[in-house]
């Protein structure tokens, strides 16, 4: 039973993370059940097999509309692929038009009779990501007056000197104590 494929597939549709295996070529081999439940509750190719997928094409894709993250991930795996690294992370975004998303992507190589495949897992990471922002927001807040304090504004008119800067317009900056 152990060296079973319903087994190894049993194992696999039990881990809640989006999981899929690629070979050489980027094409789409395996996909456990939380990437299908992803799709399809996301109206990712519902309607088609998942094996008719290259996973690689599709970053790639999104690289050429602009998607920095798509650029990021493809490189990535092209890297894998070639064997420059042998393990390759990213973090994106996934929002959608209701909800605040974000997923760690970790890309692994794994070797089945001389052919290399790519496991390719896409964790859920949304709640760490909102606790990373509420605790920088409340870093960047004075917690007596909830008026922002001298960390935000380093940031802030690191931002706009780098703004005018870029765009040759100038900067002007006027201070008032309050005290």
């Amino acid at each position: 039973m152990l060296n079973s494929n319903d087994f190894l597939t049993m194992v696999l549709d039990s881990i809640e993370h989006h999981i899929a295996v690629i070979d050489q070529h980027g094409q789409i081999q395996f996909v456990n059940h939380s990437w299908l439940s992803y799709g399809e509750k996301n109206g990712c190719l519902t309607d088609i097999h998942w094996h008719t997928v290259n996973y690689l094409k599709v970053c790639q894709d999104a690289a050429a509309n602009g998607d920095e993250f798509g650029l990021a991930a493809s490189h990535g795996i092209e890297q894998m692929i070639s064997g420059q690294i042998d393990h390759f992370e990213l973090e994106y975004p996934c929002h959608s038009e209701d909800e605040y998303r974000w997923f760690m992507m970790q890309v692994s190589r794994s070797m089945l009779a001389q052919t290399p495949y790519f496991i390719i897992i896409h964790q859920d990471i949304s709640s760490r990501k909102r606790a990373e922002d509420q605790a920088l927001e409340l870093a960047r807040l004075d917690g007596l007056t909830n008026i922002a304090n001298r960390r935000r504004f380093d940031e802030f008119i690191n931002d706009e000197w780098n703004r005018c800067k870029r765009l040759m317009l100038p900067l002007s900056l006027l201070m008032i104590d309050i005290d």
